[in-house]
């Protein structure tokens, strides 16, 4: 034991390091993604002014967090921010006007920014740290340094640990949650059990999508009932608990607190107060999201295309159907104002919004619900060659122990018990449908870094697994390597790297507005002054130092009362270099005309990529 502790240090800090070292620069070689546009302004005001109208898609805390250190250096917020903020009570969309004024018109957006993203890259740390130690502490210092390393350089942690966006963070307070869920069946102690409630309150507290730790504590705690062996207790009673009906017992007890923090977590992001908004003549739109969600369903119902619903149609299948299980209970919590009004606000958003979306997968645009298969084979070509290899062969390992029944009791049952929760996420995002992105399977990623920890514990030949283990995590930061700063864009070696992945994925999987930079700094390197842009994204390419004509699909939005935002679409000036988003190459997002105006730039040679995420052609005249 001594000797453990001595190398407890090294096995911790040096992936924490690693990270740090890797991920630093990307802070601010990135522009504003698609959604920092709308969360950093919203955290902010959600600080300032206590009010929860803007940025209804997710609970605030995490975006909170992210907004702290704005405080010390307030931006300014002009009269035309004011219009946008008045008027997104109303209209949801308006918090991207606002976060546009905040952001790209009366302050520098670098400065805000780096600023935010500082928060988001403090808590990946302590994310690697956290995956260090769980390991360390289950199967050795060898474990920790890998587990850790393979967390560490993982370019998908990257990506999310350098945008001020919930993923990150809620993926910290997800993976905090489960190991103390976990410690606490382990060995029942009133620190384990208070140190769980707290990130489920604050992982309920931070996205909607925490519901996924239900099922999760459910399969760890049936576990815990079925085990024979005593549970150890910790402070303040030290008698084991041997008899089912005590654990039980126990257990009622323990997951009725940790329901109650859960729910005290979301009210207390919220302020301990009902209403969205300081302003009590102001009602956040829970009705219209509502019959939003009727709206899509009735839509799903028809069994066509959207284009093809007449409104007629639209509206007689919507009267006639009946509400939906998730209406009943957003309508209950409401009425007898169990849960804030901007967390059941943001429940009815996500919940008409989510079912809409489209995405672009293996070089053809997808519908939420058509391909089963989908977040597989996101995972198949996001996560890096190394990582597949070393959990394929811990499964492997798993598997040949089962078959031959060399089980070494507890020690393989804790390997097992940390497939748990990435099993059921896996299987929760297959169900759901949905085409979304790697990020909302971004907690998988610190449970396969504790997996693949196991792989190397025990004491035996600890030297040669040290070693492997080192060269295992080199290996990996030279895949990741390959990428940097521009993390966002990866895609491992099996497919090709970023390029491959052009065919493979979009939008947040590979493009999602960061390359604002790169262009500008390719424009200076090649003495550019100006480029014709179809830029996916919500950020000011002007704010970055880029001169552009916009094209066609270029982001822009007028909402009356609220303002505008973005540039009218205007011709391209040829001959010169135009520059379009990945995203757009592929056509997602694009209306049909759109989509064909670009086509045939898929089949000319670049001059440059940029930022893996932007791609540059001369032309001298369009269509040549």
């Amino acid at each position: 034991m001594p000797d453990a502790i001595a190398r407890l240090p090294l096995s911790v800090l040096t992936p924490v390091a690693l990270f740090l070292v890797l991920g630093y620069s990307a802070i601010g070689m990135n522009s504003a993604t698609y959604d920092e546009t709308a969360f950093v302004p919203a955290g902010y005001s959600y600080l300032a002014r206590h009010d929860y109208r803007l940025s209804p898609g997710h609970p605030p805390l995490a975006k909170m967090l992210s907004a702290i250190p704005l405080l010390r250096n307030p931006p300014v917020i002009s009269a035309a921010a004011e219009r946008a903020f008045s008027r997104a009570a109303v209209v949801a969309d308006a918090e991207f006007i606002f976060g546009d004024q905040v952001l790209y018109q009366h302050n520098e957006p670098s400065r805000l920014l780096r600023a935010a993203r500082a928060v988001s890259f403090g808590f990946g740390a302590c994310l690697v740290a956290l995956v260090s130690w769980w390991s360390w502490s289950h199967f050795g210092p060898v474990a920790g340094l890998l587990a850790g390393g393979v967390a560490a350089a993982d370019p998908n942690l990257l990506a999310h640990a350098t945008l001020a966006t919930t993923d990150l963070i809620f993926t910290v307070f997800l993976v905090a949650a489960v190991f103390f869920v976990a410690e606490s069946l382990r060995r029942l102690s009133v620190g384990n059990v208070c140190a769980a409630g707290i990130f489920l309150g604050a992982a309920f507290a931070t996205k909607h999508s925490a519901v996924v730790v239900i099922p999760i504590v459910g399969v760890a705690a049936l576990l815990r009932i079925a085990c024979r062996s005593p549970w150890p207790r910790g402070w303040p009673v030290q008698r084991p608990i041997r008899s089912a009906r005590g654990r039980v017992a126990v257990l009622a007890v323990v997951l009725c607190g940790w329901s109650c923090a859960s729910v005290a977590g979301i009210w207390a992001a919220y302020g301990f107060r009902y209403e969205g908004t300081p302003d009590s003549a102001v009602r956040l739109p829970i009705d219209y999201w509502t019959r939003q969600m009727r709206k899509v369903a009735a839509r799903e119902d028809l069994g066509a295309e959207h284009a093809h619903v007449s409104e007629e149609m639209l509206l007689r299948a919507l009267d006639e159907r009946k509400p939906s299980p998730m209406e009943h209970a957003i309508a209950l919590l409401r009425e007898h104002r169990l849960l804030p009004e901007a967390f059941l606000y943001g429940l009815a958003y996500q919940s008409a919004m989510i079912p809409q979306r489209i995405n672009f997968a293996n070089g053809l645009p997808l519908k939420s619900g058509e391909w089963a298969w989908y977040y597989p084979f996101v995972l198949a070509v996001k996560t890096p060659c190394v990582t597949l290899g070393l959990l394929l062969m811990g499964l492997g390992g798993l598997a040949v122990a089962a078959v031959r029944r060399r089980w070494a009791g507890e020690y393989h049952g804790r390997a097992l018990l940390v497939l748990v929760p990435p099993s059921i996420m896996l299987a929760g995002a297959i169900g759901s449908g949905y085409v979304t992105a790697y990020r909302h399977l971004l907690p998988i990623v610190p449970f396969v870094g504790v997996f693949v920890g196991w792989m190397v514990g025990g004491s035996s030949w600890r030297v040669a697994k040290g070693m492997a283990a080192m060269l295992v995590v080199a290996l990996l930061t030279l895949e990741t390597l390959a990428v940097r700063p521009y993390f966002l864009s990866f895609f491992n070696a099996f497919v090709g790297g970023t390029k491959g992945g052009f065919d493979l994925l979009s939008a947040d999987n590979l493009d999602w507005g960061q390359g604002l930079v790169a262009l500008r700094e390719w424009m200076d390197a090649e003495d550019v002054e100006q480029v014709n842009l179809a830029y996916y994204g919500t950020a000011d390419p002007a704010a970055y130092g880029v001169r552009a004509i916009p094209l066609r699909g270029s982001f822009h939005m007028t909402i009356p009362g609220a303002g505008s935002m973005g540039a009218v679409a205007r011709p391209p000036q040829l001959p010169g270099y135009v520059a379009i988003s990945v995203t757009y190459l592929q056509g997602t997002y694009l209306p049909p005309g759109d989509a064909a105006f670009y086509a045939f730039l898929r089949d000319r040679k670049p001059v440059a990529f940029v930022g893996g995420s932007i791609i540059v052609y001369w032309l001298d005249r369009w269509g040549a």
